[in-house]
């Protein structure tokens, strides 16, 4: 490891790099893996000593992870994350919370702020994470990177922790969009082309941008306008979101995500209630209240997803996309409150919701200058449409202050 890793505090107590094994298409680059994703051999903490010492190394290594290394990958750590991935901030794991390269000041964003840090500090090439309410989108827009979270289902999950499964995905964060794009067509796995679709508009709500901050604003409309030379579509400002950013639905989401956390983790929380942060803490016993709620109370907000996931899917069916914001502001500073921690994650929250509630991919980019991260949400299964938009982008100067300086080689050291 060297001093400027040292410097992010990002990898785990036990990280446990490994050399590339072959060669292929990403010999040369290496990938930070969230302490969650299995790794043969090692013991994974889940943000949490308590979990390490309570369960048993991993027997095998999580298919995603083994195509990426298949495929001639190093794995140059095994990066933080924040407490059972349940945050949206960077601050509640192991040791001193993850540095942001971009905004030292500031926070990483959760909770795969590990594998996030080491990516902006250019330790690796390739993040390696999770999302089930912003855990890949929230690092990447608050350090400046791209990342995806894909459609629901798309990538395997087997040999990830589950924290809400109906909501868990695995993610990735790349600085280089055209390796994002490898990168997830390698990690799918299936051999065969994903379905191909054009982007045919770009939808902007407007009323979703008061959630930002002004600077934020400004850097958001911008994105939109560049998006729409590169992808000659027409821009919708017509188009009204605040049903599906609105309070209400940020409050089913909570509650929907919490009574599946407390279902797969209630009983090892119950035996080990003060391994937690407090901000964890007051989550879980959230989450234990809301899986005490009536029967009738739970089908009703379960039929009112399905009904929000059948709206959102008939306005991006047609190939329209969705430009929003990811995070309000810049991540909260190191030297938050608990106040200013929890109006961040409740807006926030607001705005990662959608994807969440959908199960749409949505990719994140960059905007030049100081960083916001814009979310571009599209229909089931368009990554494609996406990821090439995103190399699109880029390519047009987008994002030209956060371009790779010098090809993606230090992977190399690894390779056998």
């Amino acid at each position: 490891m060297t001093e400027a890793e040292e410097d992010l505090h990002c990898w785990v107590p036990t990280s446990a790099p490994r050399p590339a094994r072959c060669a292929g298409g990403l010999s040369g680059h290496s990938v930070a893996v969230k302490d969650m994703i299995a790794l043969a051999g090692h013991r994974s903490s889940y943000g949490l000593a308590a979990w390490r010492a309570t369960h048993p190394p991993s027997e095998t290594t999580a298919p995603v992870l083994e195509r990426l290394l298949d495929a001639g990958a190093a794995i140059a750590g095994v990066g933080k994350l924040d407490e059972l991935a349940y945050s949206l901030e960077g601050n509640t794991g192991e040791g001193i919370a993850p540095l942001n390269p971009r905004y030292p000041d500031r926070f990483a964003g959760g909770s795969s702020s590990g594998p996030a840090s080491a990516v902006a500090g250019r330790a690796v090439d390739i993040g390696l994470g999770t999302d089930t309410a912003g855990s890949i989108r929230v690092p990447s827009a608050g350090c400046g990177l791209f990342g995806l979270r894909p459609t629901h289902g798309v990538l395997d999950t087997t040999g990830v922790l589950p924290l809400a499964p109906s909501f868990d995905t695995v993610g990735l964060m790349c600085i280089d969009p055209a390796l994002l794009a490898q990168s997830f067509a390698i990690a799918c796995g299936d051999g065969t082309d994903r379905p191909r679709r054009e982007i045919s508009r770009i939808r902007f709500p407007r009323d979703c941008v008061s959630l930002a901050c002004e600077e934020a604003a400004r850097a958001i409309r911008s994105t939109v306008e560049t998006l729409s030379e590169v992808l000659g579509c027409a821009v919708d400002t017509s188009f009204a979101f605040a049903d599906f950013v609105s309070d209400e639905s940020a409050s089913m989401f909570a509650n929907l995500v919490d009574r599946e956390i407390w279902q797969t983790h209630g009983a090892w929380v119950r035996e080990h209630r003060d391994a937690f942060h407090p901000l964890i803490a007051g989550r879980l016993r959230h989450a234990e209240k809301v899986s005490d709620m009536p029967a009738d109370q739970q089908r009703a907000e379960e039929r009112t997803r399905e009904v929000y996931r059948e709206r959102m899917n008939s306005i991006v069916e047609d190939g329209s996309v969705i430009v929003l914001p990811v995070m309000p502001h810049l991540p909260p500073s190191r030297h938050a409150d608990d106040a200013e921690l929890a109006a961040y994650r409740l807006t926030t929250f607001r705005l990662t919701a959608p994807a969440g509630l959908s199960g749409c991919p949505q990719l994140v980019v960059p905007t030049s200058g100081r960083a916001f991260g814009v979310g571009i949400l599209a229909g089931h299964n368009a990554e494609s449409a996406l990821l090439d938009a995103a190399v699109r982008y880029a390519d047009s100067g987008g994002t030209q202050s956060l371009r790779p300086r010098r090809p993606a080689t230090h992977g190399r050291r690894f390779v056998t």
